[in-house]
């Protein structure tokens, strides 16, 4: 259970919010689809998407998304342990902490389509504790 964004929710921000012990196949907490919402000072951890994509967040299809100075951390899936960028998404991480994460492919983050998928990173640490 948890969030999607789809079509028509691209203005929507969210801060300080905290997004944790989600279980889902295809983002443990969050679902983006076609849609560009912003996250600011947002802390997701101890989500789930077991043999799925995106621990903690999926995001799919045109869709770009915001995190800004968020962490992730304590999440898991088969790909991409706290996010997973699909074909044709455009994600900006910025001032981002991964740390803890855990995947069978990408442990914090994995992108799909290395050609069709360009997420921006700025700042952002990628660890493990």
């Amino acid at each position: 259970m948890g969030m999607t964004f789809q079509q028509g929710s691209s203005a929507s921000i969210l801060t300080y919010c905290e997004f944790y012990r989600g279980e889902n196949t295809f983002g443990g907490v969050l679902r983006i689809i076609n849609s560009s919402p912003s996250f600011n000072q947002c802390e997701f951890y101890d989500n789930t998407a077991d043999a799925g994509q995106g621990g903690a967040v999926a995001i799919e299809n045109d869709s770009e998304p915001t995190f800004n100075a968020c962490v992730f951390h304590d999440n898991s899936a088969g790909s991409g342990g706290a996010l997973y960028a699909g074909w044709f998404s455009k994600s900006h991480i910025d001032n981002c902490d991964f740390y803890d994460n855990t995947a069978t492919n990408g442990g914090a983050l994995y992108i799909a389509g290395a050609l069709e998928a360009s997420p921006t990173a700025i700042s952002t640490r990628i660890r493990r504790l």
